[in-house]
């Protein structure tokens, strides 16, 4: 058995020409080559190269259309052995790179021949595991109207799959499919798969390729060209055929596997109906392969729907790409048909207009006569206008006949509408949105066809046509420049290239912008792209006259006198001695000066215009910086160093009113504020500070203040201009004095009948010095205190009891009373009495104080002392109104007591007191009493006695006892 890798590997170059190393060739054929349309080619190639050169990437190709060869730079490597995560031992790269653009626009069919695609040789002397090869490959995916639809996808990457886990390699290789969906039962359903590999060697099996069944199990897919054990096994096949349409023509590549056949499916066994997804595993058990492309492909079921969009005339002659008269009346039609293999439903056709046309009024909409087809008009969130036709379902079943719709709009007809860049490209599209009846897919399409060929194959791109510009050059007449100066022109903005012409020709700028300082046309041609190149004239004339006065800077209100077309510039001086200072040393292209009064008549403040009679103008300053201080009207005329001559006018006011003012604080009364000196022709207000109201003037200047704050004085001309001054004069300080009294203490009698009670107190916020006078509400004026400060706490002292009134009077005669009263001191009296009493069977004695007590004073503070004693003390054995004490005294008659309360007031008694002493008594016999004994009783409570009887038993009988 001879694998690859026992062969002498060397370039195979077919193309004759001494300029590549290697080339081969493939001749590509449609089954229907006049209407087959590609969408895609991807063109793949690589090999075994042990070599680290980055030119690899770099190839040449020749393909029909042109007999030259075409460089070709690869967008990406699939694989690249030197720069890769997983590097592999005999060194293969593949390379990618999308040619659709190359191809797409020619008739593709015919001989592709790539050159210079590089690989080890064997006379390299470099051994490389598995043998040497290399080759390319073109997948095109095409569009052939009379095929039908289909569900195509590719997938490339890099799997190598070994016979042992070495090298980075698996036995097994698993990959699927998905995104489509088979076609319903009991439909058939047709798939082909294709594959490329690199490395399978004819005579090494064990080799297998296998797609999934829906009962999970797996089938060996293999023809007659690629064996079931032996699928990888250098061959280039299509559907079971070598494909001999290539040079050089060998059955055997040496390593390079092109497969594109149909997966056999009786029955639906393999691939079953409504499936969405496709297994597909690669195996070996000998030989090694490397699968970097697979596709694979399955007939569905849906509908299409070709949206032919059109520009017409009124007569249907088709006006694409076609330039249209500004405000002309077209036509958009829209054709449809379902070339699809399912019927379509809900069919809806979306038209969005573009910006520079619209509906014509009245709409002018053609539908085809009992078709039902009924239509809508919406505005979208970009204000656009949106058609939308809802198509009857019998007008889209499959293999239907072509059904047109047309409606009329009319183009913008102003050419201001078409300044920017690219506008007169007027550019849209129509979309379709549906669904089949067997397939409930929604299909939002990428939009409607321009034209349709003879193959009714369509090109998706927008429908366009091209407003026609040529009357629209935009002239614009530019007095602006002035004498002395320069003028820049801008172009309108969002151009690529810009071009400025003067009025000879010569070519003077090539920016946006630029800089004249003649008068004189000059022309820029600007475009964007390929687009229309667009134009804009300016005529630029010099003039002599202000673009700005330059003592506008200075001015509060600006006149615009129409005679003369100038500015006549207000400006005011505000306040006495008030000044502006002029500089015009900006003025670099000035080269002098000349400053004028006006001598005439005085004129009306509100006249625009100056005086013109040149006579009554004296010369004030001939320099570039001067001071004004002067009522007046003023001629300014500036020489510029190209001797042009500029004059300007000015007026300067002046307010120069220099008030007094005087103010009073608000009292008891209104405060004021008062200007002294006020001129007549002036009026007045003021405005507390803060306040934004607007200001009220006033020809009065006195102004009563109820608000203490800070007042701002403002005057102003009866007769001025909206701008003239309004001065600040002053600021006043309007203060608020109302009397208070404060630390008002009152002192009420302290004892009862001493009329020691008294008031202090101090007065603030009026206007000192103060008076105070004291009235007795029943006998009137009892006092009075002038000259009082606000730092002085004044008293009135040994105050009765009774009300009083406070009567304070500031030095602005403000009055202010304040009552108060005196409290009377709690009275107390009592009487004393000596009692003896029995206590406890002990003879006592005790003083009973009974009090009168109206005021109910706490008697329990009350205290007392006896005679001169230093001992004092407090009430303790208290009932109601009445006090025991039991002193220990001796009896002696007018003793004193003395009762203290209220700390301080005091009130004496004189008392008798007598000690109760005990009961003695004595006996004695009286002979004439011969069973008798004589009891004499001393001591005692009183000098009474009272006798109790009582029999005591003796020995010798009873004895009966008296007492006297």
């Amino acid at each position: 058995m001879t694998a690859n890798d026992d062969l002498n590997m060397d370039y195979v170059d077919i193309d004759n020409d001494t300029s590549t190393f290697s080339s081969s060739a493939a001749t590509l054929s449609f089954h229907n080559n006049d209407c087959s349309k590609i969408r895609y080619a991807g063109l793949y190639w690589g090999g075994m190269y042990a070599e680290n050169d980055d030119s690899k990437k770099n190839i040449q190709i020749k393909i029909p259309s042109n007999p030259n060869y075409i460089n070709i730079e690869a967008d990406s490597y699939i694989y690249n052995h030197h720069t890769s995560d997983f590097p592999l031992s005999h060194k293969p790269y593949i390379c990618y790179k999308d040619i659709t653009h190359l191809i797409s626009a020619q008739n593709p069919a015919g001989e592709y021949i790539v050159a210079n695609v590089k690989a080890t040789q064997s006379g390299d002397n470099v051994w490389l595991s598995g043998g040497l090869s290399a080759g390319w490959a073109l997948v095109i995916i095409y569009e052939d109207p009379e095929a039908t639809s289909k569900y195509i996808t590719t997938f490339d990457g890099y799997a190598s799959v070994s016979n042992t886990q070495n090298n980075n390699a698996p036995t097994d290789v698993a990959f699927s499919f998905t995104g489509f969906k088979t076609l319903p039962a009991p439909l058939p359903v047709h798939a082909r798969f294709g594959v490329i590999a690199l490395e399978g060697d004819k005579q090494i099996k064990g080799d297998k390729l296998s797609v999934q069944k829906p009962d999970l199990s797996y089938f060996d897919l293999h023809n007659t060209v690629n064996p079931s054990n032996n699928f990888f096994n250098s061959s280039i096949s299509n559907e079971n055929e070598i494909n001999h349409q290539r040079r050089p023509n060998s059955t055997n590549t040496l390593g390079w596997d092109i497969d594109l056949f149909s997966i056999p499916n009786n029955d639906n066994s393999i691939i079953t109906n409504n499936q969405t997804s496709a297994n597909f595993k690669a195996h070996t058990t000998q030989d090694r392969f490397d699968i970097f492309f697979s596709a694979f492909e399955v007939e569905v079921i849906e509908p299409k729907i070709n949206l032919l969009k059109t520009i017409e005339d009124a007569t249907g002659n088709v006006l694409n790409n076609q330039t249209i008269p500004l405000g002309s009346t077209l036509y958009y039609g829209l054709e449809f048909q379902n070339v699809g293999n399912d019927d379509a439903l809900d069919y809806q056709i979306i038209d969005i207009l573009p910006e520079k046309v619209h509906l014509t009024t009245p709409l002018l909409i053609e539908i085809p006569s009992g078709s039902g087809i009924t239509y809508s008009l919406t505005t979208n969130a970009e204000g656009q206008t949106q058609l939308t036709f809802n198509i009857p379902d019998n007008l889209v079943r499959e293999n239907g006949e072509k059904h047109k719709i047309r409606f009329a709009v009319q183009l913008e007809s102003n050419c201001d509408a078409f300044s920017q860049p690219c506008s007169e490209i007027i550019a849209n599209k129509a979309y379709s949105i549906y669904k089949g009846n067997l397939n409930r897919t929604i299909i939002n399409d990428n939009g409607s066809f321009s034209s349709v060929d003879d193959c009714n194959l369509g090109t998706i791109e927008n429908t366009i046509f091209y407003a026609d510009l040529s009357g629209c050059n935009l002239t614009q007449n530019i007095n602006d420049l002035l004498c002395g100066e320069s003028l820049t022109l801008t172009a309108t903005e969002g151009f690529d290239s810009y071009q400025w012409k003067n009025a000879t020709g010569e070519i003077i700028g090539n920016s946006k912008n630029i800089v004249v300082t003649s008068s004189g046309n000059y022309t820029v041609f600007k475009q964007k792209n390929n687009c229309l190149i667009r134009t804009e004239t300016y005529n630029i004339s010099t003039v002599q006259r202000e673009s700005e006065n330059p003592l506008s800077l200075y001015a509060g209100e600006i006149f615009q006198c129409m005679d003369l077309k100038k500015s006549f510039p207000q400006i005011f001086l505000c306040g006495t001695n008030a000044h502006k200072d002029i500089d015009l040393t900006h003025l670099s292209n000035v080269n002098s000066v000349e400053v004028k009064k006006y001598q005439g008549a005085e004129i009306s403040i509100s006249q625009t215009c100056p005086p013109t009679d040149v006579r009554l103008w004296q010369t004030v300053f001939n320099v570039k910086t001067f001071t004004l201080t002067q009522e007046g009207i003023y001629q300014i005329t500036l020489t510029f160093n190209n001797g042009c001559i500029a004059t300007y006018y000015f007026r300067v006011h002046t307010s120069s009113a220099d008030l007094r003012i005087e103010k009073t604080d608000i009292n008891c009364n209104d405060g004021t504020i008062n200007i002294i000196n006020a001129p007549e022709n002036y009026e007045f207000t003021i405005v507390l500070e803060g306040d934004t109201a607007a200001k009220a003037f006033q020809e009065q200047s006195n102004f009563s203040i109820k608000k203490a704050g800070t007042y701002l004085i403002y005057a102003r001309k009866k007769e001025r201009l909206q701008s003239d001054c309004e001065i600040l004069a002053d600021k006043i300080i309007i203060n608020r004095f109302e009397q208070q009294i404060q630390n008002l203490t009152i002192n009420h009698e302290s004892c009862y009948g001493k009329n020691n009670g008294s008031v202090s107190f101090k007065l603030v916020n009026g206007k000192a010095p103060y008076k105070a006078i004291l009235k007795n509400v029943r006998t009137h004026s009892i006092g009075e205190i002038a000259s009082i400060t606000e730092t002085t706490i004044t008293s009135f002292d040994n105050l009765p009891p009774t009300d009083y009134i406070l009567v304070v009077e500031d030095a602005q005669k403000c009055v202010k009373e304040y009552p108060f009263s005196v409290e009377a001191a709690s009275f107390l009296d009592f009487q004393v009495e000596n009692e003896l009493i029995c206590h406890n069977n002990v003879p006592t004695s005790r003083l009973v104080l009974t009090f009168n007590n109206p005021n109910q004073m706490d008697l329990s503070k009350v205290k007392y002392q006896f005679n001169d004693d230093t001992q004092i003390h407090y009430l303790e054995h208290i009932v109601g109104d009445i006090a025991y004490i039991y002193p220990k005294l001796a009896s002696q008659q007018n003793q004193t007591i003395k009762i203290t309360y209220n700390e301080g007031c005091s009130l004496s008694k004189l008392f008798n007191f007598e000690n109760n002493t005990s009961i003695i008594l004595g006996k004695d016999t009286d002979p004439t009493l011969i069973s008798a004994i004589r009891i004499k009783a001393y001591g005692g409570a009183g000098k009474i006695y009272k006798i109790l009887h009582k029999r005591h038993k003796t020995r010798f009988g009873y004895l009966l006892l008296t007492c006297y």
